[in-house]
């Protein structure tokens, strides 16, 4: 159709026209019907883009594109305003057209040598049309109709579609209709991507010339004789309002509620599967389909109201719920008394090996005051953050969300908090849905730093529930530290819903595998508020010979440094202050190889060694970089906490 200097000076041209046009317009995706924006077009407004049944694009003066933009978003429309610097395919554009139709009028164009179709039209289009420079300037102005030309490549009986180019940006538009296989992705390199493109193909059912690629290279073997037989004999998963009909709970995942006759351990158990609840499906990490960290805050929050503990304390994820194509998953969520009335909480499902813990931690009986909500939207004094390319970004991280999990819809930033608007399509019963809640933390994602990956939730603390969860929440999210979030979520009215004291995130740096656990247990660095190094003294009784089987437990349950002094010199004082100097974050110190120390029989005691310890523990205990001391007694470890 053209030279390569013809079509070069087009596209310079073209960008040099468009660069020089004012500022002052806007673009907006809208998740809608082009019969739902036509009441808005005006001359000030266009279409432009219609990429699908339900997703076009606005384009013109930015007052007039956002207020038609508020407008659909007051109807439940979702809209998303693109980070561009004009308004392409709008009215706005109209001043460039006829030095650019000059320009074109100079290139040379010939028919094309295999069919057009074309983003102006939605159809095939003649040579005569294609060599006109008014198509050219029409390309420009017009909407693009990228919807129409996938609808037309499917009436003509299209099979598969091939995206050559950089990305996958057209594949993902029209992932809807035949497969859109792209031949490069970016989390890929070049050679890997373009194999598993072939290898898609094939599977399409599409001819490959293998050898061409293979170039003589492998060993091929033959494929068996007879045909292969798919025929399932195990129970499909059952799914609709069969399967929520079968319990006694009001819940999208938990069914039934078993009381021991003998103690008061309380048992919930339900079950999950891709059939019943399809939006699992569009949770994925590393290219594995996993329960949602935040459905077990669900599951637990569920669970502890029917034992009239309604706060999650605490709950940390142990392992990952890797959710089969097929099959479903039993689940009990198993609660027991503790201290207090508060219990215990634990989620475990089964497979063929036998039941798995994937959360545990408490619930209590206390409620926590309903902390301040998002009263006032968009929040004062904020900044609006644009969402294009959010998923997209996530994406090449690992983490794969499809349309039911990309829920957020707007988002806002002051200088110490993230404000988001999320909504959730799914009308299942929960306290939390698990879709809304998980949206909710991308958010976060504006809140790290161009170096931070994201990761999953690991442990929530002080999780409330206010009222029943809405379909659309605005949360405030802060941060504690580095990897600790703090979440507040109001309904549209301003009412809390929901809020999280601290919810600490681990980042993956590995694809999950189906059976092994996504988080292993690891020393950390312990970090007090003035960042210095978090410091514990640790004493042991050696009368009657020390028990390393029970030190050992204790140590692995401290999270800080661990200062070792050798019991038997004398000037205790002495070896701290050393010990002090030698610390460092993460550090395990032993001074003289000794690990055990302490001869402490008697409290009350009055030796040289017993007050050495004494005044040593009270030393500690005053000391403002260290968070916890123990304490040798005469009948063992006793843990003194300071904060």
């Amino acid at each position: 159709m053209l030279s390569l200097p013809d079509a070069a000076r087009l596209v310079a041209a073209r960008a040099r026209l468009m660069q020089a046009l004012p500022t002052g317009g806007a673009m907006v995706s809208i998740r809608a019907g082009e019969s739902t924006v036509l009441p808005y077009l005006n001359d000030q407004v266009a279409i432009a883009a219609v990429n699908g049944p339900d997703a076009v694009v606005l384009s013109g003066a930015a007052e007039s594109v956002l207020a038609a933009a508020a407008e659909l978003a007051a109807g439940g429309v979702r809209t998303t305003r693109l980070p561009v610097s004009h308004a392409f395919h709008s009215p706005l554009i109209t001043g460039m057209l006829a030095e650019f139709r000059a320009v074109a009028r100079t290139a040379d164009f010939r028919p094309p040598a295999i069919p057009f179709l074309s983003g102006v039209t939605g159809t095939l289009v003649s040579a005569a049309e294609l060599c006109s420079p008014d198509y050219w300037v029409a390309n420009i102005r017009n909407t693009v109709r990228f919807g129409d030309c996938v609808n037309s490549l499917v009436a003509q009986g299209v099979a598969r579609c091939v995206e050559i180019g950089p990305g996958a940006v057209l594949s993902g538009m029209a992932q809807d209709t035949v497969p859109w296989i792209p031949v490069l992705r970016k989390q890929l390199a070049e050679p890997a991507a373009l194999l598993t493109a072939l290898a898609r193909l094939h599977v399409t059912g599409a001819a490959v010339d293998w050898p061409a690629w293979l170039g003589g290279a492998g060993h091929r073997i033959e494929l068996p004789t007879y045909a292969f037989q798919s025929e399932r004999y195990w129970v499909s998963a059952r799914t609709g309002d069969a399967h929520r009909s079968t319990g006694a709970l009001e819940h999208g995942i938990l069914r039934d509620v078993v009381e021991s006759p003998d103690s008061d351990r309380l048992v919930v158990t339900g079950r999950l599967s891709r059939q019943a609840q399809p939006w699992l499906g569009d949770h994925a990490v590393g290219g594995v389909v996993l329960f949602p960290g935040t459905g077990f805050v669900d599951l637990a929050v569920t669970a502890g109201q029917l034992a009239g503990c309604p706060m999650v304390a605490d709950l940390t994820i142990q392992a990952p719920l890797v959710v089969p194509e097929h099959d479903e998953v039993h689940l009990q969520v198993v609660l027991e008394p503790a201290e207090a009335g508060d219990r215990t909480v634990k989620v475990y499902s089964r497979d063929q090996n036998g039941w798995i813990c994937h959360a545990s931690g408490s619930v209590s009986a206390g409620e926590a005051e309903p902390s301040a909500g998002v009263t006032r939207w968009p929040p004062a004094g904020a900044t609006e953050i644009p969402l294009a390319g959010t998923y997209e970004r996530m994406r090449e991280q690992g983490f794969e969300y499809g349309s039911a999990f990309q829920g957020l819809r707007s988002a806002w930033r002051t200088d110490d908090a993230v404000f988001a608007e999320v909504g959730v399509d799914d009308d299942g019963s929960y306290s939390l849905h698990p879709v809304l809640l998980d949206a909710t933390l991308h958010a976060a994602a504006f809140l790290r730093t161009a170096d931070e990956k994201g990761g999953l939730p690991f442990a929530w603390t002080g999780v409330s529930v206010h009222a029943p969860s809405a379909s659309v929440l605005r949360v405030r999210l802060t941060r504690k530290g580095q990897d600790v979030l703090t979440l507040v979520a109001s309904d549209q009215t301003g009412n809390p819903v929901f809020s999280v004291e601290s919810l600490t995130v681990r980042p993956v740096t590995a694809a999950p595998a189906v059976g092994q656990a996504m988080f292993t247990l690891d020393w950390q660095p312990a970090a007090t508020a003035d960042g210095t190094s978090g410091l514990a003294f640790v004493t042991h009784r050696c009368g009657g010979g020390a028990e390393p089987a029970e030190a050992g437990r204790v140590l692995r349950l401290l999270q800080a440094d661990l200062i070792f002094v050798d019991a038997d010199k004398a000037g205790y004082p002495a070896y701290y202050e050393k010990a002090l100097q030698l610390a460092r974050p993460g550090g395990l110190i032993a001074i003289d190889n000794t690990v055990f120390f302490g001869r402490v029989v008697d409290e009350n005691a009055s030796d040289a060694d017993t007050v050495a310890v004494r005044e040593l523990n009270a030393a500690l205990l005053e000391d403002d970089r260290v968070d916890l001391a123990m304490l040798s007694m005469a009948d063992g470890l006793t843990l003194a906490r300071k904060r």
